[in-house]
């Protein structure tokens, strides 16, 4: 089994105060704890990946909320591929929609070149659900299918072909090509991966021939259905086998109960983060067809007003002793037959202290035993 370390740098902890902004509140203009704090922190974080024996890193993409600070994950592996010699890098996801596909597509292309031939760049994909973040791009959110389509044809063109075009719907491109040539384009498309929350988007992926990325956002037993009927699509599409690769969020420390409480306060605050930037709260999915999936989860939340739906984080995941942590990978694995898994280290607005303790105790207890599954 393959073990890689995911990167979000979050500012878990300026929720009120950027929203009293967006209200039009008369409040402070910059968070208590600086940006720049969290990205450093996280980036000593990044930093170990490689020299603890991890086998990736991996990096979201997210915009103009404290929820994810990570507004260009190409940009910030590609800083990585220089700080490093070994390690694979990869996406988790990049949102096709928001991008003009030839530029991503030069990007993940000098990104591969500069990796060079032995290692290996992983493009997860996805569509997308914030609504902040496609308003600051401009982008109608009832556009995000077929500009995912879109995008997503012309990056595996541009990745394989010496010359294409495309005439789309919303794209049109005349004849080009990339610059530099990409020598590892085709194996980049084999291995595309791709993040879905609707069961509508299972489909898409399974079709598309692309990986299945499960970033959980409900228990992980609900993927199960989801993971068989992918399974039975791509098949029809005459694609092969293929097993997932699944995101777990991780605290391990040598007291259980330490771990417990831990474990429990950062992925609360992680998920009530993620609650606010997503807007499960309002009404806003109601309006948008081609998110039906999301405004039915959104009236469930506004039902109960908290994040109670969302205690699958804490259980499903993975924290405890060290013991405890092979265990709970052990069932993961059974569960979803997952062949690699990232692991998050850091969320919540943890000190970087805990969530580098954590990190190097995985590392030294924890990961031999994952790699021999």
């Amino acid at each position: 089994m393959r073990v890689g370390i995911g990167m979000h740098f979050s500012n878990s902890g300026d929720w009120d105060r950027f929203e009293a902004r967006e209200r039009g509140e008369n409040v402070p203009g910059l968070p208590e704890i600086p940006d720049s704090k969290i990205l450093q922190d996280d980036l000593r974080i990044a930093e170990l990946t490689e020299e603890l024996g991890y086998d990736a890193l991996w990096s979201v993409e997210h915009h103009v909320t404290p929820y994810q600070m990570a507004p260009n994950p190409l940009q910030f592996l590609t800083y990585m591929a220089g700080r490093t010699s070994r390690i694979d890098l990869g996406t988790m996801v990049t949102v096709l929609p928001w991008h003009q596909p030839v530029r991503l597509a030069e990007q993940i292309a000098f990104l591969q070149e500069v990796m060079g031939e032995e290692r290996s760049l992983r493009l997860g994909v996805g569509r997308g659900i914030g609504r902040r973040e496609y308003q600051a791009y401009g982008v109608d959110m009832e556009e995000s299918r077929p500009r995912f389509q879109e995008a997503l044809d012309i990056v595996r063109l541009a990745l394989t072909k010496d010359r294409f075009s495309y005439d789309g719907q919303i794209f049109k491109i005349p004849e080009t090509e990339l610059r530099p040539h990409p020598q590892n384009g085709q194996r980049i498309v084999d291995n595309m991966c791709c993040a879905w929350g609707s069961p509508q988007s299972v489909a898409v992926a399974a079709a598309n021939g692309l990986k299945a990325l499960v970033i959980p956002n409900k228990p992980v037993d609900e993927y199960a259905t989801e993971l068989t009927e992918y399974a039975k699509i791509r098949a029809e599409n005459g694609f092969a086998p293929t097993r997932p690769t699944l995101v777990l969020w991780a605290y391990c420390d040598e007291n259980q109960q330490r771990a417990s409480e831990v474990a429990d306060r950062y992925m609360r605050r992680y998920v009530d983060s993620a609650y606010r930037h997503y807007e499960f709260f309002g009404t806003h999915f109601d309006k948008l067809a081609s998110y039906s999936h999301y405004a039915e989860r959104a009236a469930r939340v506004r039902g109960s007003q908290t994040t109670e739906e969302a205690n699958y984080l804490v259980s499903d995941h993975i924290w405890g002793t060290p013991d405890q942590c092979v265990a709970k990978v052990r069932d993961m694995v059974g569960r979803t037959n997952c062949d690699e898994i990232i692991l998050h280290v850091s969320y919540g607005g943890m000190p970087l202290d805990d969530a580098e303790r954590s990190m190097r105790l995985i590392a030294k207890e924890v990961l031999p035993t994952l790699k021999e599954l």
